[in-house]
């Protein structure tokens, strides 16, 4: 199993009160495949909205323009294909930058709830993670901490 880097956030308002949220540093797949459920699920509504704004009204409308000026004199549409590829290729776009920079908008977000940065850890899953950076953060009993878990 691989080494996955985490991100280590605590609220700040309330520090030592066990409120930590790891957040998985590289591509976010949900995020790509699934970005209307991803942002509302986290609770980041700005993306959620313009990304509804841009999938919902600003493709289509561009795309309704430029089919209709692509027209011939008998109705025939000229370019069908050329903007079916290109609307495919924005589609794909949109699924890497939002994968790519999803753990950024989760992190930009925490911010805003009150969080900071207190470290990162390696580990195979979110809870190996969390135990190395314990174990690290208080090195006096090695393994102490695994009943947190």
């Amino acid at each position: 199993m691989s080494m996955k880097l985490y991100s280590i956030y605590e609220n700040s308002d309330s520090i030592g009160s066990g409120n930590i949220i790891l957040v998985k540093e590289g591509f976010n797949w949900p995020a790509g495949l699934f970005p209307l459920l991803w942002f509302s699920w986290h609770r980041i509504w700005r993306s959620f909205f313009l990304y509804c704004f841009v999938l919902y009204f600003f493709l289509p409308l561009i795309y309704s323009t430029l089919k209709m000026n692509s027209l011939d004199n008998f109705g025939n549409n000229l370019a069908f294909f050329q903007f079916d590829l290109l609307f495919f290729s924005f589609d794909i776009f949109l699924f890497f930058f939002i994968g790519f920079n999803a753990g950024a908008l989760l992190k930009k977000n925490l911010n805003k709830k009150g969080y900071s940065l207190i470290g990162k850890s390696q580990g195979s899953s979110k809870e190996m993670a969390m135990l190395a950076f314990l174990n690290q953060k208080f090195p006096s009993s090695p393994g102490r901490h695994s009943d947190l878990l």
